[in-house]
């Protein structure tokens, strides 16, 4: 199926990398594959730009949001940093975990489980319980290119009192029965933890240049796998962000604006750029009351610009007298998108 306007627009930074995924995905030929290889292949199809009562502007773009999708790869890295964050800034003493399996045979699905069910065995141990008493741990998997195998790991920061390295590698061992490399330190810096973690949040979330023949077997292990999990006391301590709804109009298909600036309007590309580098509304609007003045420049401007481009694109002895200019839809548009909210 071939890309939009506003696909090309919006993947054109990683336009080869993401055509490299798709290709691996579809070589693949399993069923899994090939729904994700549709999901991908879909993100980013349909977008528009809306306005609230307050005159924010609110640009919402169909993601696939999949852990494989280059595009989706750093807004999903930087919603998972500030997760991470609001996490460690809960844990009151902060000490670092690694816990690594021995190489072995098996699938990469059946060695990711087998390593989070060690954790939990280990975690709730008598000798450890109340050491361990709270945290977020992530899974971190690397490929060996020499003997084609994976090395799955668990990172973990967590809040607890000090264990001596000979006690952690005991119990891991004992557990294992293979595996004895484990790493445990105390950190005073919470920033290093948070990037520490969201290291290998971002490592899980890409397959290894060594594995990419080994993609099949990659996408079904990480389906479903969390980022990161808590445990313990961490539960009981994690509240979930409230999310205020808004009434929101719509304004522009973002397919429009997309269409002139592929066909290198000028105008149309700043616009186009300016909507989706938007920041954020902020939770109190009269605070910074700056970003409600950066939002209505970016969207006046982008008007001004569609318009000139329609008027390009169409003489004035072309236009459809009874249509709202803003809002009409160029021939030249094949695909105006679906939007999901």
């Amino acid at each position: 199926m071939a890309e939009t306007k506003h696909q090309k627009m919006f993947h054109s930074k990683y336009s080869a990398q993401r055509r490299r995924l798709l290709d691996q995905l579809r070589n693949a030929d399993t069923e899994l594959c090939t729904k994700c290889e549709n999901r991908i292949s879909k993100c980013g199809e349909g977008a528009a730009v809306f306005k609230d009562d307050e005159g924010f502007i609110v640009v919402a773009t169909a993601r696939c949001k999949s852990r494989l999708c280059p595009t989706c790869a750093t807004t999903r890295s930087n919603r998972c940093w500030a997760r991470l964050k609001s996490m460690i800034d809960k844990i009151d003493e902060i000490r670092f975990l690694t816990l690594t399996l021995a190489p072995r045979e098996g699938t990469l699905k059946e060695q990711i489980a087998y390593l989070r069910a060690a954790w939990t065995k280990l975690r709730r141990r008598k000798d450890l319980k109340n050491k361990l008493r709270g945290g977020v741990s992530v899974i971190e998997v690397t490929h060996n290119a020499k003997t084609d195998r994976w090395h799955p790991h668990i990172h973990i920061v967590f809040s607890g009192t000090y264990i001596k390295h000979s006690v952690i590698k005991k119990n891991w061992l004992e557990i294992t029965k293979d595996s004895s490399i484990v790493d445990i330190r105390r950190i005073s810096s919470r920033m290093a933890a948070v990037n520490y973690l969201a290291k290998y949040v971002s490592k899980t979330s890409t397959i290894p240049d060594t594995a990419k023949h080994r993609v099949a077997e990659w996408v079904e292990a990480t389906n479903g796998l969390r980022e990161f999990a808590t445990f313990g006391e961490m539960h009981a301590k994690m509240e979930e962000d409230e999310k205020k709804s808004r009434e929101l109009h719509h304004v522009l298909f973002l397919n429009q604006l997309a269409e002139g600036a592929h066909d290198k309007h000028a105008g149309c590309t700043t616009a186009y750029r300016r909507l989706l580098t938007l920041p954020d509304r902020p939770s109190d609007p009269e605070l910074d009351p700056s970003i409600l003045e950066v939002h209505t420049a970016a969207w006046e401007f982008a008007l001004e610009q569609f318009g000139q481009y329609l008027a390009e694109l169409y003489p004035p002895e072309e236009k459809p007298p009874e249509q709202n200019t803003a809002r009409r839809r160029s021939t030249r548009i094949e695909n105006e998108g679906v939007l999901w909210l």
